[in-house]
């Protein structure tokens, strides 16, 4: 039979088999306690919880690919871009507008500590992608909280954790510095809140290529305010040459101008920027998800970017 999976001996179309798996996420979304599951797939699925649950409660920082992570003990999310000399711009990647979209207004509306802000970098500067320089030495990590000119920091802040100057890096026997170098791998972080029931958290990944993005989250942002008017002046009909010549052309990374092409192109052939941009997202979240996942023992792709 063409398109079957068997199950214990039972074949089963395709479509049968994505409408038990279905039901079964259902099921184990609606109910807290599943000693006797009715669907034939939620007893998996509860296991699959119940070791992602163990191993979030013991974990420090859950890494989602090489830039994104998941701090389960400080309900964060954390997003690192690298920044090159010029421009303290990036475009958000696909699954940091995701975890931006679900978080909702809290997305906006959550300033961040002190204490918060210096607990994330201490948890998160271990994990970054190290670079090398033109002799393959490693360059130095700096990393500094940044959402693309946006307020998120609170009263408690100090002023050189405001100022665009100053990084933290880790120094000797513990320690941590915050200075200015401008031979570091400079990393710009932005945090999203995220939903304190684990079992929330672990249904964003089953549910990520179904989720209907909007754009709202993105608002105030200046990327997208110099996006907007850069097309009011014309300067985007030609993509290419924008990317090339334009505002954009400092972005730090080929991936990020990759991402801004296909916005661009979706939106010269006729469709407004907002749903150019929600297309693009969707399209790159459905994408990710059927990739296989790669091994860790592949070098970062963005170590094309060392010599900068």
């Amino acid at each position: 039979m063409e398109h079957t999976k068997a199950i214990k001996g039972t074949y089963l179309s395709k479509e049968a088999l994505e409408a038990q798996m279905a039901e079964s996420w259902q099921e184990f979304i609606k109910n807290e306690a599943l000693e006797n599951p009715k669907q034939p797939f939620t007893k998996h699925i509860v296991a699959c919880f119940e070791l992602f649950k163990e191993y979030a409660t013991k974990t420090e920082v859950i890494t989602l690919n090489e830039t994104s992570f998941y701090l389960p003990q400080q309900k964060l999310f954390g997003f690192v871009y690298h920044h090159n000399d010029y421009y303290y711009v990036y475009i958000p990647s696909p699954l940091h507008v995701l975890c931006a979209h679900l978080a909702g207004d809290a997305y906006h509306d959550t300033k961040f500590s002190q204490e918060q802000v210096e607990n994330a970098f201490k948890s998160l500067y271990p994990k970054l992608p190290v670079l090398r320089d033109q002799q393959q030495q490693k360059i130095t990590n700096g990393i500094r909280i940044w959402r693309n000119n946006l307020d998120i920091l609170d009263s408690s802040c100090e002023n050189y954790l405001r100022d665009n100057n100053y990084y933290y890096r880790s120094g000797d026997n513990d320690s941590w510095l915050c200075d200015y170098n401008p031979n570091y791998t400079r990393w710009f972080l932005d945090l999203v809140p995220a939903p304190k029931a684990l079992q929330k958290i672990f249904k964003r990944f089953y549910r990520t290529p179904k989720t209907q993005i909007g754009i709202k989250c993105l608002e105030g942002q200046n990327w997208l305010n110099i996006l907007r008017n850069d097309m009011r002046n014309n300067y985007t009909s030609n993509a290419q040459d924008y990317l090339q010549r334009y505002t954009f052309s400092q972005l730090a990374t080929q991936e990020q101008k990759d991402f801004l092409a296909k916005i661009l192109e979706v939106c010269n052939a006729g469709l407004p920027l907002e749903k150019a941009i929600e297309q693009a997202y969707k399209r790159s979240l459905v994408y990710n998800q059927n990739q296989p996942p790669q091994s860790h023992c592949r070098k970062p792709r963005l170590r094309r970017v060392a010599s900068l």
